[in-house]
């Protein structure tokens, strides 16, 4: 990669996505975005790796687990997303954009979250909760207590099913 190369890529899909109408675009760090600098760039390019907002009474977390250069979110992003779920009852829906999944889901192909657990003792006390998280580049959906996960497949570089005991690599695309 050449210097610089990195940034281009960030203002060249800022640009691309500017040109969506809707009135709002948000965006979640992968590690890719944000692992070898700490998220510098990517908040150049989006703002804030991790950030809350409401909308029709759903409250939406995007949680930065890839910015510490590690599969984790950091004692400093979960002491706020504490605090940013006090301010709702038990009864509010939740959702939660991540990158990696937060819960073990098959660490030694780095799909899992470190910190997971803490994350998901924070949103346990909530009744509906929805986690919704990309990294492992398939479909899957995991239940954990009242929180769902889900992960839908990549157009590219779609993983094979780990239970299978293939090796980790991307498939081949399917152009169908």
């Amino acid at each position: 990669e050449k210097p610089g190369e990195h940034a281009d890529r960030m203002r060249r899909f800022r640009e691309i996505a500017s040109r969506l109408r809707v009135p709002l675009i948000k965006c979640v760090p992968g590690e890719h975005d944000a692992a070898l600098d700490g998220g510098a760039l990517f908040r150049d390019a989006f703002g804030e790796t991790s950030y809350s907002f409401d909308h029709r009474g759903v409250h939406f977390i995007a949680l930065d687990n890839v910015s510490l250069g590690k599969p984790a979110v950091g004692a400093e992003r979960i002491a706020w997303l504490r605090r940013d779920l006090a301010r709702f009852p038990t009864s509010a829906p939740i959702v939660v954009f991540t990158h990696r999944p937060l819960f073990d889901l098959r660490p030694d192909w780095e799909w899992f979250t470190s910190d997971g657990d803490q994350v998901m003792s924070a949103l346990a006390p909530y009744e509906n909760v929805t986690v919704l998280y990309g990294h492992i580049h398939r479909e899957h959906e995991h239940t954990e207590g009242t929180a769902t996960h889900y992960a839908s497949r990549s157009l590219i570089f779609a993983f094979p099913d780990p239970e299978i005991g293939v090796p980790k690599k991307p498939l081949p695309f399917d152009a169908s």
